[in-house]
């Protein structure tokens, strides 16, 4: 469990993860422990959880946590693993505008039954591309870039 003061009201916001019959959720409860949002995840093997979360500002008026998810391995003739970061958004300290979106991989690991071996770590930035004073989260390995820009009222384009 997270203890967060998502929209600077001074009294903390609680982020509990659950495992619940073989899927992983996010639940956001207000400081009277109601739940006010659900976010279920995408699993893809074992051993799949949140390892990092982050409260980051977009604009004046618009915030995100950044979720950084481990989707989990599978251990068949391959071992493949991929995290992937989820972003929920919310607008003027407004605990209701609550919208999360699915991003890129961050994360992605590769071992074959021969020699082949990789493993790529994603960078993961905030940045305003475009000057109109709401920054782009920006997914970048090595030359390729994924870029997320917040649209408005929870809405996203993933390019």
């Amino acid at each position: 469990m997270y203890e967060l003061d998502l929209d600077n009201d001074n009294r903390v916001e609680y982020i509990i993860l659950e495992k619940r019959d073989s899927e992983d959720w996010l639940h956001i409860h207000n400081y009277e422990r109601t739940r006010i949002y659900s976010l279920k995840f995408v699993r893809k093997g074992w051993e799949s959880d949140v390892y990092k979360v982050n409260l980051r500002q977009l604009s004046e008026d618009t915030k995100i946590l950044l979720i950084s998810y481990y989707e989990g391995h599978n251990q068949g003739n391959n071992f493949t693993g991929t995290s992937r970061l989820y972003a929920i958004s919310f607008e003027k300290n407004d605990l209701k505008t609550l919208s999360g979106v699915r991003g890129p991989e961050i994360w992605d690991e590769f071992k074959d039954t021969k020699i082949h071996y990789h493993r790529r770590p994603h960078h993961v930035s905030l940045f305003d591309f475009d000057s109109d004073g709401v920054r782009e989260v920006a997914v970048r390995h090595h030359l390729s870039t994924k870029v997320m820009k917040y649209l408005g009222k929870g809405q996203w384009r993933i390019r």
